[in-house]
């Protein structure tokens, strides 16, 4: 059975329940794959995981107390804003529990084998330290030390394996790692899962069931395209919720300014146009996954200065307005722009469901007691 071995950082791009890691699960259970996890991966997953939770429901918490400072001298709505800050402070007493909870869902459900950190190895470990050799970028680099227990968890790992896939980006370790015998690197899951052999074998899984294959090419041709499309402009809720920032919004170079703290909301459903779906791919349980993109408009909102908010307004076209500014000449922007919306759409069909009845129901898409259900989630958006 193949060895795969996740970083950290390829559990924070991916979380716990991306598409790439619901392949994975097929891999799993097809007993074609193994997964496996140092302990001090998964501590630094999940400690991460905590602190970002805290820092927002802080951030949540306070937000709200701004709310009332500013807005009411209403008893009532005070009260109705305490009573919310009281249940951010019992979720925050009680997050690491359910982070906990959800990491081990998931390590018993993809079958995960947790690697312990011998302690006979932390002479090689410091060894390296000293000199600046493996996975150090120099003599001494502290910042190192956890790759280099995580690099000894892996190497012991090897010696029974004898062959490994290990996804990671980290540059100073994966080409330490890469100069291993016997181990293969990549920067992605979805990397990993486009290799000959491991594409191969979701391939046979895939014709071992004639209807999964039948109904992939129905998701993926351009009649479920247009039907997809009506549903996305009129049951339009999950495509007004969406909500990006920093990171997710590509192209910002085209604001032409030097901004920062950008997010895009307020996308406009009833304009959706040029839908794009590939790459249907099909889970257990009737699920299934397409790769989805589309252009429409949205609000973008950033940060600038007085002088860059001066230069859009006199030299563009462009209308952008200027929501607040700040004693230091930092501005609140916001204008609305044409973005390409990139992401996933899950395709839940109830498992009695034929193709012929598919194609039925999907004319009905969002109609109460349809058996089949959409979950939209965008990830990307780009600027046009």
């Amino acid at each position: 059975m193949h060895g795969i071995v996740f970083d950290t950082n390829i559990l924070h791009q991916e979380g716990l329940s991306s598409r790439s890691m619901l392949l994975l699960l097929r891999l799993v259970e097809a007993s074609h794959l193994e997964i496996f996890v140092p302990e001090l991966v998964k501590k630094e997953f999940t400690s991460r995981k905590l602190h970002e939770a805290k820092e927002n429901l802080k951030k949540s918490y306070d937000q709200l107390t701004l709310v009332t400072k500013k807005n009411s001298h209403d008893s009532e709505f005070q009260e109705l804003i305490r009573k919310t800050q009281d249940s951010i402070k019992v979720a925050e007493s009680k997050i690491e529990e359910q982070i906990s909870k959800g990491f081990d869902f998931w390590e018993t459900q993809y079958q995960v084998t947790i690697l312990g950190f011998d302690s006979d190895t932390i002479t090689q470990v410091m060894d390296d330290y000293f000199s600046g050799t493996g996975v150090y970028r120099k003599p001494k680099s502290r910042d190192d030390i956890p790759d280099a227990m995580i690099n000894t968890t892996i190497m012991q790992l090897l010696t029974k394996k004898k062959e490994l896939s290990v996804v990671l980006k980290d540059g100073a370790f994966k080409k330490h790692l890469q100069t291993i015998e016997g181990i293969s690197t990549y920067d992605s899951l979805a990397e990993f899962l486009e290799t000959g052999e491991v594409k191969s074998k979701l391939d046979e899984l895939d014709a071992s069931s004639e209807k999964a294959e039948q109904i992939k090419g129905f998701l993926n041709g351009e009649e479920f395209s247009d039907r997809l499309l009506q549903y996305l402009k009129h049951d339009y809720k999950e495509v007004e919720d969406i909500y990006l920032e920093d990171s997710e919004i590509l192209a910002k170079e085209k604001l032409e300014v030097d901004s920062f703290g950008e997010r895009v909301e307020d996308v406009n459903a009833h304009n959706i146009r040029d839908i794009s779906i590939q790459n249907a791919a099909w889970f257990s349980d009737g699920d299934y996954s397409l790769e989805v993109s589309f252009t429409t408009e949205a609000g973008l909102y950033y940060c600038a200065s007085y002088s860059e908010y001066l230069y859009l307004d006199e030299d563009t076209y462009r209308y952008v307005s200027l929501d607040s500014m700040n004693g230091d000449g930092l501005c609140d922007l916001s204008e609305s722009m044409k973005l390409r919306f990139m992401g996933l759409v899950t395709v839940s069909v109830t498992d009695d469901l034929e193709l012929e009845a598919v194609k039925a129901h999907s004319k009905y898409l969002g109609s109460p007691e349809n058996p089949i259900s959409l979950k939209l989630d965008i990830q990307t958006a780009e600027i046009l």
